[in-house]
């Protein structure tokens, strides 16, 4: 998860641009979405199979609610002074949050997985084909042109619910592959998703390859398995508390990076300021707001729940 935040910052940051490192993710850090969304499902089931669906519900709006609404309140308090980039004009879509495509997808996920689980519980392999189905022909359906913002979006959900589904079923019913395998079969499926995303980027292709995320989801769990790695790297070399802090703090920072990276990218109050300054000052304001949202957010909730057990 740790790894996966990284890849979104650095594909939202807009301060740098035409370097090899930083164009790399600008290209294939949204993947990183991929892998959050499969560690999601896969997490789900395991909360299902332990819990009530009552409780289970619970849960999830525990976990989501009092993040999302610190931040949106927060962002609500920045637009009042004047820092508006990224924002939508709708207040309730700001001060919940759900402004943001992947929260919004995470919450009709949540809504649907007792459904999924049930489903998938019964027939893994044919449900998943046909959400994948479902999924491929969403993609025609001319959702972006509705002014409606819960419908306009829904092409963005549709898209990425085969990814999470695929998660639920390795928690189900887990797929013997080896390592080797999986990281063989998942990097060359990678290496042609990669092949595919530059034809359809560089002009002088113009290719038009539809719903790339169909392709992408088959090598996300060796992503997972190189991410895993990669953290495995970072204890050795004393930094796994780098990629530790991302993991544990993964909603927060979804939740406030975009907005400050081009706040103060695109802001005249920060024009003086060379881009090596405004990226650190983005990056440790990003830091500091997911850190307080995080302990805001328990405080909260531990209210809350010392509030319930009273009655």
């Amino acid at each position: 998860m740790g790894f996966a935040m990284i890849s979104i910052m650095l594909f939202h940051q807009p301060f740098f641009y035409r370097n090899p490192f930083v164009d790399f993710f600008h290209l294939f850090g949204y993947w990183g979405v991929e892998v959050f969304l499969f560690v999601s499902g896969f997490g789900i089931v395991y909360s299902l199979k332990k819990n009530s669906i009552p409780i289970y519900y619970k849960n999830r709006l525990k976990r989501l609610l009092p993040s999302c609404l610190l931040a949106g309140f927060g962002k609500f308090a920045f637009v009042k002074m004047g820092f508006v980039s990224h924002i939508p004009v709708n207040t309730l879509l700001l001060l919940t949050s759900i402004y943001l495509w992947y929260i919004y997808a995470l919450v009709i996920y949540y809504i649907l997985a007792p459904l999924l689980y049930k489903t998938l519980n019964k027939s893994a392999v044919a449900f998943f084909i046909s959400v994948c189905v479902f999924s491929f022909v969403c993609n025609y359906l001319p959702f972006g042109d509705n002014d409606n913002y819960f419908i306009k979006y829904i092409g963005w959900i549709t898209s990425r619910l085969p990814v999470f589904v695929l998660g639920m079923i390795y928690a189900l019913c887990p797929i013997r592959f080896s390592v080797k395998k999986t990281m063989i079969i998942g990097g060359g499926i990678l290496i042609i998703c990669m092949i595919i995303r530059l034809g359809i980027m560089i002009p002088k292709f113009h290719w038009h390859f539809p719903h790339t995320n169909l392709i992408i989801l088959f090598a996300t769990p060796m992503l997972c398995i190189l991410f895993s790695y990669m953290h495995t790297f970072a204890n050795k070399l004393k930094l796994s508390q780098i990629s530790l802090f991302f993991g544990k703090f993964s909603l927060e920072l979804y939740l406030w990076h975009e907005y400050l990276f081009w706040n103060i990218c695109k802001d005249e109050r920060f024009s003086s300021l060379n881009l090596y300054v405004k990226c650190a000052l983005a990056v440790s304001i990003s830091f500091f707001l997911a850190y307080l949202t995080h302990l805001l957010a328990k405080y909260i909730q531990d209210k809350v729940c010392k509030l319930f057990l009273r009655k």
